[in-house]
């Protein structure tokens, strides 16, 4: 998986796929936009696997610089940071944006 993830250019990063996430990732997949799902719930992803297809999955927490270097951060067109935490977003944001910076 990490192959794949490593070839994309211009896809999009869902930070959390519970609530939010899981509609952006529809909407991504219904318009044939590449995504990456970033999360730390295996059992909620493992669920929503079943509804969505061909998704690029790396478990762990998005807050962590080198998860997101692995989801590809630096090739992203774009970052939607919607977990139920607002602090957590926002430290997502200042770590992709530090990131993208380098």
């Amino acid at each position: 998986m990490e192959r794949e993830i490593g070839k994309l250019k211009g896809h999009y990063i869902i930070c959390s796929i519970d609530g939010v996430g899981f509609y952006i990732a529809k909407e991504l997949y219904s318009t044939k936009r590449h995504y990456v799902i970033v999360d730390n719930d295996k059992a909620k992803v493992e669920r929503i696997m079943g509804e969505l297809k061909n998704e690029l999955l790396i478990e762990g927490e998005a807050t962590d610089s080198d998860i997101l270097i692995k989801a590809g951060i630096r090739e992203a067109q774009g970052l939607f940071a919607v977990a139920r935490d607002d602090n957590e977003n926002l430290v997502i944001s200042l770590t992709a944006k530090t990131l993208i910076q380098v």
